[in-house]
């Protein structure tokens, strides 16, 4: 057979098997959602800026005291659950009369381990 006949013959005739067909439906179906697993609670921390300083720095805080960061404003911050990295975003004012903020999360964190 030719090969322009034989796609004439692949495209008019489909193969249907129904075992096929029954295990790829089978395949892709969403598993049982675990309640229990998804009701397991976690820490989900954001991280903007880390300092280290010595214990006679930090005997020196009181109230008003200021302390300088290594972090410049609408930089990036870090998203962590139970320590571990899962994305990064950055602040944003979510009621100005609150003073409330929230996080835009801008990527994920890659799968490699923090």
């Amino acid at each position: 057979m030719s090969e322009p006949a034989l796609q004439e013959t692949v495209l008019k005739e489909p193969v249907q098997d129904d075992a096929i067909a029954q295990s790829a439906e089978t395949h892709f179906q969403q598993p049982p959602r675990n309640e229990a697993f998804f009701s397991i609670p976690v820490t989900l921390e954001l991280m903007l800026a880390s300092l280290k300083m010595p214990v006679s720095g930090l005997m020196d805080i009181h109230v008003g005291s200021e302390i300088n960061l290594d972090h410049q404003a609408g930089a990036e911050v870090t998203l962590m659950v139970n320590g571990s990295h899962i994305a990064f975003g950055h602040l944003f004012l979510i009621d100005p009369k609150t003073r409330s903020v929230g996080v835009r999360v801008s990527r994920l964190a890659s799968g490699e381990a923090s």
